[in-house]
């Protein structure tokens, strides 16, 4: 069982990795034409409120517990029926030329079926988290024996990106939809 959950958390991290500072490369900033640039001004224009001092925050429910040591804000949950599962929140720079949450969904797709070969996605359901327009997927690999799937809510608001990553094991991931979905809505940006 603690293989599990150590597998469960590295492969949180490398996800996480992936795509956390997508909109920051040096690479990015260096192919950002006039065309990108007057995309990236419509992006900021679309969602007026500056984001730059904008924190992601959500309320855990009981037996999920905050995890201090970690770079993100990240929601361990602690029962036995569900250990390794895990809540954490990204906050990221758009990158040139996505000026729509569409778009940033198709991004971050393309940089996670680069690194995960035996990654699949489900459709992309537009909603909205809190009032705030979201855009939501879920990605399941089996590069483990038990698998793993990870719900993904990505907000975008002015020239930031705020992603709600939920992981389980593929088994346990039905189960939790509820304990996910309550936390999801209880997401804030202060």
């Amino acid at each position: 069982m603690k293989k599990k959950i150590l597998v469960l958390t590295f492969i949180s991290v490398f996800a996480l990795t992936m795509l956390t500072g997508c909109g920051n490369s040096k690479k990015s900033a260096e192919k950002s034409t006039p065309a990108e640039t007057q995309s990236e001004q419509q992006v900021e224009l679309d969602n007026p409120v500056s984001s730059a001092e904008l924190t992601p925050s959500i309320k855990p429910l009981s037996g999920w517990q905050k995890q201090e040591n970690s770079p993100f804000p990240t929601y361990m949950c602690t029962k036995e029926s569900c250990l390794g599962a895990n809540i954490v929140l990204t906050t990221d720079t758009v990158p040139p030329g996505v000026t729509t949450g569409e778009n940033y969904v198709k991004f971050a797709q393309e940089i996670l079926n680069s690194a995960l070969k035996d990654i699949k996605f489900s459709d992309v359901t537009k909603t909205t988290v809190n009032g705030m327009e979201a855009f939501e997927y879920t990605a399941t690999m089996s590069a483990t024996s038990t698998g793993f799937t990870i719900r993904l809510v990505n907000v975008l608001k002015g020239s930031k990106v705020y992603t709600i990553q939920c992981t389980a094991m593929t088994s346990a991931f039905n189960g939790l939809k509820n304990d996910f979905q309550s936390m999801i809505d209880t997401f804030e940006l202060k």
